[in-house]
């Protein structure tokens, strides 16, 4: 439960940064009629007997993130339909491949995203993606902590690295280290773990999870898959965008 609330305050501390606005503001006003003005008692400029409302600064535009964070999630239907309906044999050569498209798909979609967004717009759009991405999986631990307290547990310990993955364009070394403990703490590693300790086969895992899904019911390929990957996923974005940055010249 500790674990959730410390993703959730980490959501919360992304939402008030500054760098989550954008550096447009909303409405320009010119600076002889700022001057001309007298400021309201409400901070508003009352002038010639009118009054004209302040410029409440930079805007937060949440189109852009929200729609990484969605359709991420919308992916994680993917690895958890085909992981449910493939058979034993093809299992492992499935996972290695799906291996090596997770590890691709967050550096295209941060390619992507720098080389088509404006540069005021990649920062705050990273970080508030970043803090929809915590807020749903803080807010998932925390309910799944009374339903099953292990497994909340140590999806939440993993998640761990995910607050402090952020995009850090002047930094490309630290942006390495992050993505380094990422694919250390990532759901593959975390069955290759599971598998280790087992003394079993990743496809046998596989097997057992396909198998408590149909058969028991039960939530943990969901929860991996739906929740705990797309999570994994906006981080390496977050990550891998300080590189892309770096190397474009677009440092927001």
């Amino acid at each position: 439960m500790l674990l959730a609330v410390g993703l959730t305050l980490t959501a919360i501390r992304l939402w008030v940064d500054p760098r989550s606005r954008s550096g447009e503001t909303g409405v320009k006003v010119e600076e002889k009629e700022e001057k001309k003005g007298e400021k309201g008692e409400k901070g508003e400029n009352v002038k010639g007997g009118e009054v004209v409302a302040v410029n409440g600064g930079p805007k937060r535009e949440l189109f852009l993130p929200m729609s990484i964070v969605i359709g991420v999630h919308f992916c994680g239907v993917i690895p958890f339909a085909v992981f449910n309906s493939v058979d034993y044999k093809s299992m492992s050569s499935v996972f290695y491949i799906f291996i090596a498209a997770s590890v691709i798909l967050p550096t295209l979609i941060s390619i992507l995203i720098t080389l088509t967004a404006s540069p005021h717009r990649l920062l705050p759009a990273f970080h508030l993606s970043r803090c929809f991405s915590l807020l749903f999986l803080g807010m998932f631990l925390s309910t799944l902590a009374t339903l099953n307290f292990s497994l909340s547990f140590l999806i939440g310990l993993f998640s761990l690295p995910l607050m402090f993955a952020r995009t850090t364009p002047d930094s490309v070394p630290l942006a390495l280290v992050n993505s380094v403990l990422l694919q250390l703490t990532s759901p593959f590693a975390a069955l290759f773990v599971v598998a280790g300790y087992w003394g079993l086969g990743v496809e046998d895992i596989l097997k057992e999870a396909s198998f408590g899904w149909w058969v028991w019911g039960m939530w943990t390929p969901v929860v991996v898959w739906c929740v705990w990957w797309p999570a994994w996923v906006v981080g390496r974005i977050s990550v891998d965008s300080s590189i892309v940055m770096a190397v474009t010249g677009k440092r927001g």
